[in-house]
């Protein structure tokens, strides 16, 4: 089982290229003018490889899961209400059965430290997932527009 949570992990994460797409959702908190903080993230590959994960504090936390326990998990991590929705990221943005081509992890200073997750899938599709620590709200950027 892959699981990890590395304090400044930098590089990539292999155990996913090449693999294409069959599920791809984030919960976050909705909040008032449509601004959206991802939180947890669901994927799921055709292989069936599912995998949770999220930023916290500029730590990436990275889980491997069975489809069993996916299933199980999922269902608390996206209990809906007023302030938390799911965004399914493989619908909205046409991800279904494309390649994941690369996932790395890095960090960066822009006006303080930002830890970075880049997720980049066949088409020229970019996912990228930035925490600011405690400074302010985490972002999600596909393809450079704001989720």
């Amino acid at each position: 089982m892959l699981d990890f949570q590395l304090d400044h992990f930098k590089g990539s994460i292999n155990d996913l290229i090449g693999e294409s797409i069959v599920f791809l959702k984030v919960v976050g908190n909705k909040t008032d003018g449509n601004l959206f903080t991802p939180t947890i993230f669901w994927l799921k590959t055709s292989k069936e490889k599912c995998r949770r994960f999220f930023i916290d504090a500029w730590v990436l936390h990275w889980t491997e899961f069975s489809l069993t326990e996916m299933n199980e998990q999922i269902v608390e991590d996206f209990a809906e209400d007023d302030l938390y929705k799911v965004c399914d990221i493989s619908a909205n943005y046409n991800l279904l059965n494309k390649r994941i081509e690369r996932i790395y992890m890095d960090y960066i200073c822009d006006d303080g430290l930002v830890a970075e997750l880049e997720i980049n899938i066949e088409g020229g599709i970019q996912i990228i997932v930035q925490d600011f620590g405690d400074e302010k709200e985490q972002k999600l950027i596909i393809n450079e527009s704001k989720c």
